[in-house]
């Protein structure tokens, strides 16, 4: 679908879930303005996980042509996946302490991604990501609170998500 398209599908999905979240941010190549967008890609800190998955549900399932019995395509602890409008929709779940990462992750391009975790593990000596988070070599978990965060650990300078591909 055409950049203005999804950002419009995006926004009207913001908007629906926002009262349930604290926090939520359209990701993905619609903010990288790509003038394609292939799924919407949305990250979320949910006030409550539970809560969230019935309302957005329960909304799905009213919609015109919505699959009444399932409303998701998938329904986990970190990501939910939707249809909305005949686009897939991909809502990742992320905490306070690690919406950082997950954002800049979630934002990619998948290239751009992959080579912040390379620099991290080299800048870090040994560092990686798992579970959705940083860690130094010993395993100690990092906060990534902002994306900035995980930009100051790989001693960059932040870079503006249109320049990220």
């Amino acid at each position: 679908m055409e950049l203005l398209s999804a950002i419009g599908i995006a926004n009207e999905i913001t908007e629906i879930i926002n009262p349930y979240c604290k926090r939520i941010e359209i990701a993905g190549s619609t903010r990288r303005e790509k003038p394609i967008v292939h799924d919407l890609e949305l990250v979320a800190i949910p006030n409550n996980l539970n809560t969230l998955k019935n309302k957005l549900g329960i909304y799905l399932m009213g919609q015109p042509g919505a699959n009444k019995s399932k409303p998701f395509t998938k329904a986990g602890d970190k990501y939910i996946q939707f249809n909305y409008k005949s686009e897939q929709v991909d809502l990742f779940l992320a905490s306070e302490n690690n919406w950082g990462l997950i954002y800049l992750i979630r934002t990619g391009s998948a290239e751009f991604s992959a080579s912040m975790l390379a620099r991290w593990k080299k800048v870090s000596g040994g560092g990686y990501s798992e579970h959705g988070y940083l860690h130094k070599p010993n395993g100690e978990r990092l906060i990534t609170r902002e994306e900035i965060d995980f930009f100051n650990l790989c001693n960059m300078k932040f870079v503006e998500p249109q320049f990220r591909s």
